[in-house]
């Protein structure tokens, strides 16, 4: 099935991207003696449909091509154990999917089968996830978030174009990923433009879950580039010239040493910690959910929700109010 429709297009993602649209036209728009009538898809033939929304959403510009193929992984992987032993998805009960460990893959067979749920093509969902139990050394599990000492700290401590990479995660909530493909011309006067992020294959144009985020920034990152020299095209270039290969190599060569000297290691805290610790300013402040959605560049408030599910629920995890109308917080006394 695959391989002649693989050979009428250039590329076989052409391929899955049609077969996708097709079958999706077909479904929905089929009356209930037709439904019965189709012959019921294999998971083989579930997964090829899923990736062909993959591949669709891609072409729209609705998801990275980094995440995307990160999805090629997972769905080469799946398709070479279901490649000769492929049952009808209506057949395929909890225990028949007991040898997918991989957490990936059963993230993606279950949204494969939400899929088809939602097209008419089966009406349960057979692969179950379950959260992994986590094992702290400690008594206390380790807190996401970065506190605002220790914001205070890494600000105090760090170079120049390490306080701005400090300045655009716990102030704006970026990705550590966007934070190193910003280029001198993605900032004005009161906006941010992040569109771009770094991955494996290098910088690439698009966003996670967009083409494009815009945020409104205030005059403390003016103040910080200031003390940044304007050299090549993008704010975080190597010593050397040119920009960092992957994510490993930005926190390598800007992060990591000041990450060690502020004790973030030690308590088991990321850069990403930052990112925590700039919605917990939003939630103290009030903000709406779906407002911190979009400046996290999330695909739904319901994402957001289960990540920073307890900076809502939880007054004792609120770092700091602050009283000025910003958008971003207010660093005036750290700087």
């Amino acid at each position: 099935m695959a391989g002649s429709r693989t050979a009428e297009f250039a590329h076989a993602c052409d391929a899955y991207r049609e077969f996708y649209l097709r079958e999706r036209f077909a479904w929905e728009n089929a009356t209930e003696q037709e439904t019965e009538k189709k012959q019921q898809l294999t998971l083989k033939s579930l997964l090829i449909f899923y990736f062909g929304k993959l591949c669709d959403d891609v072409e729209l510009n609705r998801i990275s091509r980094s995440y995307f193929k990160g999805q090629g992984y997972n769905f080469d992987s799946l398709m070479s154990q279901f490649n000769r032993n492929s049952p009808p998805i209506k057949q395929v009960a909890p225990p028949d999917l007991a040898s997918i460990t991989t957490h990936n893959h059963r993230v993606f067979l279950r949204r494969a089968y939400g899929l088809a749920i939602e097209v008419g093509m089966c009406i349960k969902n057979p692969c179950h996830i379950t959260r992994k139990n986590l094992y702290y050394t400690s008594v206390v599990p380790p807190e996401k978030f970065a506190t605002r000492e220790q914001v205070k700290t890494l600000m105090s401590i760090g170079e120049p174009r390490q306080r701005l990479a400090v300045y655009f995660v716990a102030a704006c909530g970026m990705r550590i990923s966007e934070v190193a493909a910003l280029r001198w011309n993605n900032i004005y006067t009161d906006t941010l433009v992040i569109d771009s992020h770094l991955t494996e294959a290098g910088i690439l144009p698009g966003l996670k879950y967009g083409i494009r985020t815009l945020l409104t920034v205030t005059t403390e990152l003016h103040q910080l580039l200031e003390q940044i020299p304007r050299q090549g095209k993008y704010l975080f270039e190597k010593r050397g010239g040119g920009t960092y290969a992957n994510v490993n190599a930005f926190r390598r060569g800007v992060l990591k040493d000041l990450l060690q000297k502020a004790g973030l290691t030690a308590e088991g805290k990321s850069f990403h910690a930052l990112r925590h610790y700039a919605v917990s300013v939003w939630v103290s402040r009030g903000i709406q959910i779906e407002q911190i959605s979009a400046w996290l560049g999330h695909a739904s408030p319901a994402i957001t929700l289960a990540v920073y599910a307890h900076l809502f629920t939880d007054k004792k995890h609120y770092c700091y109010l602050f009283e000025k109308p910003f958008f971003c917080i207010d660093l005036s006394s750290i700087i």
